[in-house]
């Protein structure tokens, strides 16, 4: 047959952005760039992770990375797990710190700021504190003093809540998708148990953040509770009912200790959502995804309004280093680490 003649080739497949990480318009460093100018401390830890990240493909990726952290009585006494403090009763040696460290690391190759906005919890929300490279190191000491110590109880719903209203400016109830052009959000959430107030309110806030661009790497820690099941995490990272979640943004990891956290494990499923977020239009260009047509159950997919009136809001702030730290249990925090506006 005459090549002229011959029947064009429909070419049916899916655009690059539908196989690919989506992009973000940023001015980044090459995260190899980055691995150059890692801290001494963590640099062993980011190699390794760097490595699992570009096993996935993500090695040009960019996200803001925050840390949902558990501060209740648990997580602290010597009766439970004492994760906060290592045995010579040290922050810096506690395992609270070791996540810490895996948490900049991940920041710092994600993150251009190479900033981890840490929001404590325990039976309410407290206002985020700032760890980048010049005082992660002694990050678990300044989560200490900045919450003012001991808590009880655990409450799921305040923290989900603080943090859709930190990055989103939404905190209420959400069932349409917010759609954004900045990068998503990967929350590292760690606890050592379910929580014991509001558990309907908590389940609530997941779901209505599932219509986010906020990803949660559950990091479940049994410690000294080997009995513990954290059946409540489980519902949530396999829904019983997930016709209330718009998206599955969540993976559970359950580890008998901090340190048994594998690199392979903190981004596992990360990218599987993120290609399903981007289709869905979660992240990426509002303007591209409108000329192609990206549906979601049959619906086009619009940029909801988002109300601006959140009440009282925290504002994070990066807490001064201690000027000397003493043995054993710290004193108390300055009052500048801690400001609500």
């Amino acid at each position: 047959m005459d090549p002229r003649f011959a029947p064009k080739t429909l070419d049916v497949s899916p655009p690059p952005y539908a196989d690919a990480p989506p992009a973000y318009d940023h001015d980044s460093k090459s995260m190899m760039a980055k691995l150059d100018t890692m801290p001494a401390e963590i640099k062993s830890e980011a190699k390794e992770l760097y490595r699992e990240i570009k096993k996935v493909g993500l090695e040009n990726h960019e996200a803001r990375v925050c840390m949902v952290l558990d501060i209740s009585v648990s997580m602290q006494h010597k009766e439970h797990n004492q994760f906060f403090f290592g045995a010579d009763e040290k922050f810096e040696n506690g395992k609270v710190q070791r996540l810490i460290n895996s948490s900049v690391a991940l920041a710092l190759l994600f993150d251009n700021d190479g900033e981890v906005e840490v929001h404590p919890f325990a039976g309410t929300a407290y206002p985020p504190v700032i760890i980048n490279r010049d005082n992660f190191t002694y990050a678990a000491r300044l989560v200490w003093e900045a919450t003012r110590g001991v808590h009880g109880s655990t409450n799921y719903a305040a923290p989900v809540q603080a943090v859709r209203a930190h990055y989103f400016k939404d905190a209420g109830e959400r069932t349409t998708p917010l759609s954004i052009k900045e990068a998503p959000v990967f929350s590292l959430f760690i606890t050592d148990g379910d929580p014991n107030m509001d558990k309907t309110g908590g389940r609530n806030q997941f779901q209505w953040a599932s219509h986010l661009p906020i990803f949660f790497k559950f990091l479940a820690l049994r410690g000294n509770q080997q009995d513990a099941e954290f059946s409540f995490l489980k519902d949530i990272d396999d829904p019983a009912n997930k016709s209330k979640f718009f998206i599955d943004n969540a993976d559970l990891v359950i580890l008998n200790q901090p340190e048994d956290l594998t690199m392979q494990q903190l981004i596992h499923e990360y990218r599987g959502w993120l290609m399903h977020a981007h289709r869905l239009g979660l992240i990426g260009d509002p303007k591209v995804r409108a000329e192609i047509g990206i549906h979601s159950e049959g619906r086009i997919i619009a940029t909801p309004s988002v109300a601006t009136t959140l009440g009282t809001t925290f504002a994070p702030v990066v807490p001064p280093r201690p000027t000397a730290p003493a043995p054993g249990l710290p004193a108390k925090a300055d009052s500048a680490c801690c400001r609500i506006s």
